[in-house]
């Protein structure tokens, strides 16, 4: 099955975008025109653009986040439906989630995620002070 002008037989090295493909890579590269294009722009995924930084649960929070949820949503993402993830103010982005949320919402569809987050900063339990007035 190939929907895109890519031109590789086979998973591994491709000539033509000068990177490493995998399985799922291959696949799209020939299926998907969207990624497709970003390869011949060379910024598909493994032409030297800078991988996001995936962590793990649970976090410490970041500098950025606020410290109670601002509100709950219920997330559709596998299966786990009446799991409510919190949803935090963000100084960087206004609103942020620690995970991804799973949603048909537009507003949350793209919620930036702590988890891959270029701008997350940990709190240094160090640094933080304890001011009573």
């Amino acid at each position: 099955m190939r929907f895109t002008s890519c031109e590789c037989e086979k998973v591994g090295w491709c000539e033509r975008h000068k990177c490493e493909k995998g399985q799922m890579q291959f696949y799209l590269c020939r299926t998907s025109e969207r990624h497709f294009q970003l390869w011949e722009e060379g910024k598909g995924l493994g032409q030297g653009t800078p991988q996001p930084k995936f962590r793990r649960l649970p976090l410490e929070r970041c500098q950025n986040r606020g410290i109670e949820p601002i509100e709950k949503i219920e997330c559709d993402l596998c299966g786990s439906r009446k799991r409510l993830i919190p949803v935090y103010s963000c100084e960087k982005f206004t609103e942020c989630s620690e995970q991804r949320i799973g949603t048909r919402a537009e507003r949350l569809r793209n919620l930036p995620c702590c988890l891959v987050c270029d701008e997350y900063v940990p709190v240094d339990p160090d640094s933080m002070s304890t001011n009573s007035s």
